[in-house]
């Protein structure tokens, strides 16, 4: 937990990522030693340094560090919600590396897992992962399908942050329609929260507000 924070603190605290991230970092590497004779530990804590490497811009460090995390996980037969988490993420990096069409496999496969258990709160992270895959190519309509499906179970749920992450999505395939109005109005939506959390987002809404006035 205490690493997970300064991970969270080096993304919300940018002026301080530079004291924050050299001692998560060096909790991670003592986890990951201590841990190898543990799957289930040893597997959160690659997911940990999958984060750290995210905070460095390093992708392709991050993406081997969850197929590894995956591997141990699947190897010792972990929960179907833990490996499907694992394989959210990993589909994140994927796409950010440019593997668009198997990051969508891997999201499909795990919406299938995801909904024969009924876990709503990560069906509504891999909808989310699928509709940012098919936005990222062009497949408009598909991704607006997915990031609905998403924002739906997140109004059920209630959390505030994730509705907002749902709205900030939305607002941004509202203005790649042509529609600056409607996305300026799901950026505002999205905003305050970011602002009352003291969340990072905050900078992506104000940036991604930006290009809807300018485009307006």
């Amino acid at each position: 937990r205490k690493t997970v924070e300064l991970l969270r603190r080096s993304q919300n605290e940018s002026g301080r990522r530079s004291v924050y991230l050299p001692q998560a970092y060096e909790q991670i590497r003592l986890g990951l030693a201590g841990s190898k004779a543990d799957p289930l530990q040893h597997g959160q804590w690659l997911e940990a340094l999958w984060e750290y490497h995210l905070l460095n811009d390093d992708h392709a460090q991050a993406r081997q560090a969850l197929e590894r995390s995956l591997q141990v996980l699947t190897t010792a037969h972990a929960d179907a919600a833990l490996i499907d988490r694992v394989t959210s993420n990993l589909s994140y990096s994927l796409i950010l590396v440019g593997e668009v069409a198997k990051a969508k496999d891997l999201l499909r496969r795990a919406i299938v897992s995801a909904t024969q258990y009924n876990n709503r709160v990560l069906l509504a992270e891999l909808y989310y992962g699928l509709g940012d895959a098919y936005r990222k190519t062009g497949e408009r309509l598909v991704a607006q399908r997915y990031f609905e499906a998403a924002y739906e179970l997140d109004v059920a749920s209630g959390d505030a942050m994730k509705i907002s992450i749902s709205r900030l999505k939305l607002g941004s395939l509202a203005r790649d329609r042509g529609e600056y109005r409607k996305a300026v109005d799901w950026h505002e939506q999205a905003l305050q929260v970011f602002i009352d959390e003291r969340d990072y987002r905050e900078l992506v809404t104000y940036i991604e507000l930006a290009l809807d006035y300018a485009l307006q």
